[in-house]
């Protein structure tokens, strides 16, 4: 099995992590080092990283911390989540990205986004149901 593309927190394999990707909509397995998003595991309210990545958009200042847990009563149930903020900056121009994640340990997963920037990206996303392939 090829190594997991996309933008989940954890992928399991093995029975270990294998990567994490930053809980973070504006970054991706493709600019993210593993070594900066590391420490936050186990996830534990305040556990913060700040790291430097590169996309096609130019170099970015991103900050990730576990703020706070929450109990979310979704449509596919109530799940125990850890809320993770994450502001991303680009170091040379005024666009700033700021979201908010919550992560279901149990599922490994996030199961609900908030999403803005100030170039007028808003976004909210939650996940409504999980099926077994």
């Amino acid at each position: 099995m090829g190594e997991h593309k996309g933008r989940q927190m954890e992928a399991i394999y093995g029975g270990r992590r294998s990567f994490a990707y930053a809980p973070n909509p504006w970054a991706d397995e493709e600019n993210t080092n593993k070594a900066d998003i590391e420490p936050l595991f186990p996830l534990a309210v305040g556990k913060k990283v700040t790291f430097y990545r590169q996309p096609p958009a130019g170099r970015t200042f991103d900050t990730v911390e576990v703020v706070r847990t929450e109990t979310l009563t979704l449509p596919l149930g109530t799940v125990d989540t850890y809320v993770i903020e994450t502001t991303s900056k680009l170091v040379s121009g005024n666009w700033i990205g700021r979201a908010t994640v919550w992560y279901a340990p149990s599922l490994r997963w996030q199961v609900q986004w908030a999403i803005r920037d100030n170039d007028g990206d808003t976004r909210r996303r939650q996940v409504i149901a999980i099926k077994k392939p």
